[in-house]
């Protein structure tokens, strides 16, 4: 019983914390584990004669409250995403069908609705990830043949666009190797403007969070 209730604690103490420091995005399924355990455990008080004398109504209510928290935290730590999310949701109400993006964005593309042989990551466009010549004449050739017309920029370890060509963290049009680039979308933060706990709670998650943007690429 004992051990029963240590292991239910020690859960919900975990990831709570977990959610907020380590996770990107925690899944229901993390927080499911809690719900046989913290049954058992009250069915093993409640059958052992425990509930009584050890386990007052308001702890009850207090652990009941804690499993509850793990509910509200998942729902804003999506915010984390959001900039991503909004370059997705511009490209699923722009682009033309059959448009040619440049994208590492695995959230933008998924939210965009549209079909994956539309997109090219830097795995395909520039397979070795450098910047010397070979690397780059490769890179502008296949953006070329491939017809590639709109380029997504996130400053991650994941979007090599933004190590590639370091003006996109500028979000202002510029020329690089023959080609104009033109913002097209650029999502900021959310900022708080109004005093509410969901303004509070969205901002401190997403503070944390870059610009995202979306390219229009000219050949010159």
């Amino acid at each position: 019983v004992f051990l029963m209730g240590f292991l239910t604690l020690a859960h919900l103490i975990f990831f709570f914390f977990a959610q907020t420091q380590v996770m990107v995005s925690p899944e229901t399924r993390f927080f499911v584990i809690s719900l046989p355990v913290t049954t058992t455990w009250f069915m093993l008080l409640l059958a052992k004669g425990y509930f009584r004398p050890f386990v007052r109504q308001r702890i009850v209510f207090i652990i009941l409250g804690l499993s509850l928290l793990q509910l509200i935290v998942p729902f804003y730590r999506q915010y984390s995403l959001q900039p991503r999310r909004e370059i997705g949701y511009w490209m699923a109400e722009n682009l033309e069908p059959n448009t040619k993006v440049w994208s590492d964005l695995a959230v933008a593309v998924v939210e965009s609705e549209k079909p994956p042989q539309d997109f090219y990551s830097s795995e395909v466009l520039i397979p070795t990830k450098k910047n010397d010549t070979e690397s780059l004449q490769h890179f502008i050739h296949h953006l070329d043949s491939l017809d590639i017309e709109y380029v997504t920029s996130y400053p991650s370890p994941a979007d090599f666009s933004s190590f590639l060509i370091p003006e996109l963290n500028n979000y202002e049009p510029f020329e690089w190797q023959g080609i104009s680039f033109v913002p097209v979308f650029v999502y900021q933060p959310y900022s708080m403007e109004k005093a509410s706990i969901h303004s509070y709670l969205r901002y401190r998650f997403e503070e944390a969070a870059s610009p995202a943007s979306i390219w229009r690429i000219y050949r010159l």
